[in-house]
């Protein structure tokens, strides 16, 4: 995740809006790398994703995201 990928806000907001989630102990599940790079924590593990419903709120940068997504769950486990 990059600042292009919608600013230096968007990693914080996420992890503030899905405090709530978090077990015990997490406080985000994205790390700042510095230099406007972000990751996800090494703990994070992604379940099932609703893909077709993500690219179905006609929400700009969601769609892409959601297919961008969707490539990623395709490959093989390791090949990011």
């Amino acid at each position: 995740m990059t600042r292009a990928r919608g600013g230096f806000k968007l990693p914080s907001e996420l992890n503030k809006e899905m405090r709530p989630a978090f077990p015990a102990g997490i406080s985000g599940v994205v790390e700042n790398h510095y230099n406007g790079e972000y990751a996800l924590i090494k703990t994070v593990t992604v379940g099932d994703v609703d893909t077709s419903g993500l690219g179905s709120l006609n929400r700009s940068g969601i769609a892409e995201l959601a297919d961008e997504i969707e490539d990623l769950l395709s490959k093989p486990a390791g090949n990011s």
